[in-house]
């Protein structure tokens, strides 16, 4: 006898309905308090001491991101008064550092800070409390400005998160010099994202070579023949790399690099799981691979 299955969509969970219907009810279920140069919206619970748990209010907050609804008025309902945050994420919203700094009472393990306007690299760390500063596991930055009003690069204050593992600074104005700071300061750094950033040269990287597990560097910008060709060299030498992309537009035909034979040699980077170089930067023939 045969059974036939038919496929059907995704059941949403309780919890993401929930969170749907939050975020179209927004302003039934809060209101507006405080006085007219410092309104604050606060939510209208069902009963007193309630909260809403790290989850459920980081989907909430997405969901408004998504929906082009976040703004400082609504920022300012993600209080310690109301509920709790532990990795947030922010992305497209209209928002300033002044409504970023509810971020200061809360201990936050991942953030992602992405494609914000109003916002630099400085105003974000300046909105976070210390145990945040010194416990922080990801930053992810993609898109928003890492310069300063001066249009200086403030990559400095990066070395004061001491325990961060994964840093994502791809779509930003970051280059070779900062990828140099990063390198030294953060000693705990073993992914790290630059695509689409100012970066030509990925020597720094070889100092941490020993911890670096991932790399993703999609559509650098290297203009130079021998650009190129060091940046395979560097490549190789990542031995402890389990992530590797250099992914980039399919490029006119280049005759082949001399480190190519060592990125295709079957002792070169021996714990690589995933790899990606769509687009061919490095010239590769079939007979490479083979």
């Amino acid at each position: 006898m045969a059974y036939f299955y038919e496929k059907k969509d995704n059941i949403p969970t309780l919890e993401d309905v929930c969170v749907r219907f939050v975020c179209k009810n927004l302003n039934f279920l809060t209101f507006v308090d405080g006085p007219e140069h410092e309104l604050r919206r606060r939510w209208r619970f069902p009963y007193p001491n309630f909260r809403i748990s790290p989850q459920p209010a980081q989907k909430i907050l997405l969901q408004l991101c998504k929906r082009n609804a976040l703004d400082d008025e609504r920022m300012s309902l993600f209080s310690s008064d109301s509920l709790n945050l532990i990795s947030p994420v922010i992305k497209e919203a209209n928002v300033s550092p002044a409504s970023l700094r509810v971020l200061k009472e809360f201990r936050l393990s991942n953030l992602s800070a992405m494609n914000l306007p109003n916002v630099n690299l400085n105003s974000i760390i300046g909105c976070l409390g210390e145990w945040t500063v010194h416990n922080l596991i990801s930053l992810n930055v993609t898109g928003t400005s890492i310069m300063c009003e001066t249009n200086l690069p403030i990559l400095v204050v990066l070395g004061r998160f001491k325990n961060l593992q994964v840093l994502n600074v791809s779509r930003t104005e970051f280059t070779t010099s900062n990828l140099q700071i990063v390198a030294d300061d953060l000693s705990n750094l073993q992914h790290l994202n630059i695509s689409r950033t100012r970066v030509t040269d990925i020597s720094p990287l070889l100092a941490i070579r020993d911890r670096l597990t991932g790399l993703i560097m999609h559509r650098l910008e290297l203009e130079h023949r021998e650009d190129v060709e060091k940046l395979l060299w560097n490549i190789v030498q990542l031995h402890q790399l389990r992530t590797l992309d250099v992914s980039d537009r399919p490029q006119p035909a280049v005759g082949g690099f001399a480190a190519v034979s060592r990125l295709c040699s079957a002792t070169a980077l021996p714990h690589l799981v995933h790899l990606d170089l769509s687009g061919n930067p490095f010239g590769l023939r079939l007979e490479d691979a083979r």
